[in-house]
């Protein structure tokens, strides 16, 4: 795994060169997240370069279908989830909160929310319309939503 986020970073720096949302499906996820976790330490210990530059290799990720071990919350022998286990523990236990999960999904289930989330990511905002929103928006109205969002 760590060979193909070498080869995702070598990618962005030779070809690419310039920050990238990196995007992995299933297991492309796992080194989509190693590539920008690699990205990041490498950055901060070589903070005079990357100053100078002014810019870092993965700007962000967007994971898709993760792998399982990323989303069973398995333990593995990876340090780096080791690190993050009771964080995203809690994280979970506070989704499964009906209170929390309710107020945090009825703020972002806004239309207004919705139409700047589309216009962050939508290369051509025309294409943003009311039409897109609605359809964005309509299975966020079904009853029972909030508990096949967060509560399953």
């Amino acid at each position: 795994m760590e060979k193909w986020a070498e080869l995702i970073l070598d990618f962005l720096d030779e070809i690419v060169q310039e920050p990238t949302v990196l995007i992995g499906n299933s297991v492309g996820s796992l080194a989509c997240v190693i590539a920008a976790a690699s990205a990041s330490a490498s950055a901060s210990v070589s903070g005079a370069e990357a100053e100078s530059n002014n810019k870092a290799l993965v700007r962000g990720l967007v994971l898709l279908n993760c792998a399982g071990g990323m989303n069973n919350k398995a333990i593995t022998d990876d340090w780096r989830i080791k690190l993050f286990l009771p964080l995203l523990w809690l994280i979970d236990f506070l989704l499964k909160q009906r209170g929390i999960a309710s107020a945090i999904f009825e703020r972002v289930k806004q239309r207004d929310n919705i139409r700047n989330i589309l216009l962050s990511v939508y290369g051509n905002k025309e294409s943003v319309d009311e039409e897109l929103v609605e359809i964005i928006m309509e299975p966020t109205c079904d009853p029972g939503r909030l508990m096949l969002s967060f509560l399953s």
